[in-house]
Order: structure tokens, then C-alpha cells, then sequence
């Protein structure tokens, strides 16, 4: 129901109670009416809200996704085994032992 609708329900209520009413039901309508609008209100806020998390939400799998290909590529890279030979040095048995035989 619009709040179009929703007015035009409740004036037409106050109309068919006509001289019947004393005061408390127009006021009880008129509090109906006020909290409905406030209704709508929170509504509107709540789709806004919505609105802005479903499109962060996107935008944060979007930049989850890249950085997943990223390492993902990265992870596929072949591994230069060139240079890891180059990082480990070679260990020679004079490198073990001084001038005298012994240990170092």
C-alpha cells in the first residue's frame, strides 16, 4: 500500500465515523498515519543501505578475485634453478680444516 493509498484509507474511516468520533480515534488514526510514514521512512533507509553494501561487498570480491589471480600467476612462475644453485655456496674440504688438520 502507498501512503497515498494509506491517507486516503484513513480519511475515508474518519468520514464513515463522521459525529460518532470524539476525538480518540482521529487521534489514534493520526498516530497510525505518523508511525506508517515513519515506517516507509526506515524502509527507504534500509534499501539505501542495502544498495551501498551489495555494490562494497562486489567491489571488495572484485579486488579479492585480482589478488587471487595475482598469486596465482605468481605461484606458477617456474623457479630459476640457476640461481638458487648460485645462492648456496659450495662447501670444499679445505673449508673444514686449518693449516694443522684440525677442525675449524
Amino acid at each position: 500500500m502507498t501512503r497515498e493509498e494509506h491517507t486516503k484509507l484513513i480519511r475515508d474511516i474518519q468520514k464513515q465515523l463522521g459525529d460518532k468520533d470524539d476525538g480518540t480515534i482521529t487521534t489514534m488514526l493520526a498516530d497510525l498515519s505518523d508511525d506508517y510514514g515513519t515506517m516507509l521512512s526506515q524502509i527507504d533507509t534500509i534499501n539505501l543501505e542495502n544498495t551501498k553494501y551489495k555494490a562494497d561487498n562486489e567491489n571488495l570480491r572484485d579486488t579479492n578475485m585480482r589478488l587471487f589471480l595475482r598469486v596465482g600467476e605468481a605461484q606458477k612462475k617456474p623457479i630459476d634453478e640457476g640461481k638458487i644453485e648460485e645462492e648456496q655456496p659450495t662447501i670444499k674440504i679445505e673449508d673444514l680444516f686449518n693449516e694443522k688438520g684440525e677442525l675449524k
